[in-house]
């Protein structure tokens, strides 16, 4: 009752929303203040330490033109041109190595084509019997079984 008594006679009551407005302004300033100190404390600690690694590994040591121009020295167009057809060459083979280190790749590439190019052989065996000669039926029959042969070692190649 004392303290209520004591701030009913020092605060009026109209005079409280501007004093908790006042109170939120003032924690407002101090959390800025708090931190912009936590700021001051970072750089003093980056510019403590920049000077130690930060020269070392700072991008604006690079230089942003090279010493020397290489692309104006003798034959350089010739040996991009010749490392280019090297790396090109090296792809070639590094597929080839990749499809000898794994076979059934292979022969799965075989099998996939081998569909189309068997059955041309066959229709055009076929026709060739139609028209009289007795060797489009060997060519028809050879077809047709080497699809199956084929098709029987990638069926084989894919268990493994």
């Amino acid at each position: 009752m004392f303290l209520s008594k004591f701030v009913s006679d020092v605060v009026a009551p109209a005079d409280i929303p501007k004093l908790l407005a006042e109170q939120a302004e003032n924690l407002r300033k101090a959390e800025e203040i708090r931190k912009h100190l936590e700021k001051l404390k970072e750089t003093q600690l980056h510019k403590a330490v920049k000077p130690i690694v930060g020269k070392m590994y700072d991008a604006s040591n690079t230089l942003k033109n090279p010493i020397f121009d290489t692309t104006n020295f003798p034959l350089m167009k010739e040996f991009k041109h010749f490392f280019t057809q090297c790396d090109k060459v090296g792809a070639v083979f590094s597929k080839i190595d990749y499809y000898l280190q794994h076979p059934v790749l292979l022969v799965n590439a075989i099998s996939g084509a081998s569909y189309w190019i068997c059955l041309t052989i066959a229709v055009g065996g076929l026709l060739y019997y139609l028209i009289g000669n007795k060797d489009g039926l060997k060519w028809m029959k050879g077809s047709v079984l080497g699809y199956i042969l084929i098709e029987t070692v990638n069926k084989g190649a894919s268990f493994l």
